[in-house]
Parts: structure tokens; sequence; C-alpha cells
């Protein structure tokens, strides 16, 4: 009988801890990779004064100390190069050992207002651009016999103008007075 309560306790303490170095936390960002890891450096070893036991730019990692009420936990964090569609980003990704993931989820949020403070929005990750559905004859499908042209109105709110933009070629654009 204690035999299995040894047993069980033993492999509740091997499953737990498993599980525990098993959560890492991930985030993408799109500022440029110099950018990044400049800014990791300096948050890590110089705004919360973790040590730094390695690094290793080309290979994407920092391996450091995370300190919490006088216990230190090896925590790693990654910054490996990837893409969005065709817009390259850096997934970040942070490992604290033995730490629930919301620590890790804090850690990474105060990171991303360094980079932010730092060097202001994140750039946004464009929308993969679509060419324009053709048929065999090279016109667009379902719009007609307007040759594909892009036909617009736009307001200029600062001298009540009306532009009007025909063709392909902003350039191309009227200025007009508006119709009273």
């Amino acid at each position: 009988m204690r035999r299995a309560a040894g047993f069980a306790i033993v492999s509740g303490l091997v499953l737990s801890v498993a599980l525990s170095a098993e959560a890492k936390t991930t985030r993408d960002l799109t500022y440029r990779s110099d950018q990044i890891w400049n800014s990791a450096i300096r948050f890590l070893r110089v705004d919360l004064k973790y040590p730094i036991l390695e690094k290793d730019k080309e290979a994407a990692y920092l391996l450091f100390e995370y300190k919490e009420a006088g216990h230190s936990y090896a925590a790693t964090l990654e910054l490996v190069p990837a893409s969005a569609g065709s817009r390259p980003i850096i997934k970040a990704t942070l490992n604290i050992g033995l730490m629930p993931s919301y620590v890790e989820e804090v850690l990474l949020n105060s990171f991303l207002r360094k980079l932010k403070s730092d060097y202001g929005e994140q750039p946004a990750i464009a929308p993969p651009q679509t060419s324009p559905k053709t048929d065999g004859a090279g016109k667009d499908k379902g719009k007609g016999d307007d040759s594909g042209k892009a036909k617009a109105a736009l307001k200029a709110s600062e001298d009540d103008e009306k532009i009007v933009v025909t063709g392909d070629n902003p350039e191309d654009s009227v200025a007009q007075e508006p119709a009273q």
C-alpha cells in the first residue's frame, strides 16, 4: 500500500514538472530583428537586472536567470525569424522552467511595452496582396466592359474640393468645385 502511494506521489511530481517545463509563450513581432535583439538584451540585463548566462544572435536565443522571491529559474528567450504571408516577422518564445505560463505572459507583455517605448507602435502585418481575377481574355471577371479601370470619388476636407479619380493612375485626378 505504501509502495503504491509513494509511486503515485512520485508520478504526480514527475508529471507536474514535465508539464510545467513544456509551457512556452509566443508572440509574433514585426519590429526589425536588430531592434528586437538589442531591446531584449537591455530589457533583461539593464531593466530587470537578470543575469544573461548565454546569448547567440545567429542562433537567435538568450539563456538567462529569472529571479522571483529569492529564487532563480532557468529561462530562455528565442527570437526566431519567420514570415506571415510575404512579410518577415520574429517569433519571440519565452520559456521559464518551473513557472506557470502567466509569468511568461507578464514578462513578454512587459517586453512588448519596452519595444513600443523604444521604437513606437509595432508595424502592422499587411494582408497578403491578391491579384485581380481575370478571365481568359485578360478582362476582370464581373467588372463588365470598364476594362478594369478604377473609378472613385474622394472629398478633400481641407478646401471642400471634390477629387475624381478615374483610370488606374491617381495622377489623372481632377479637382472640381463642389456641386451646389
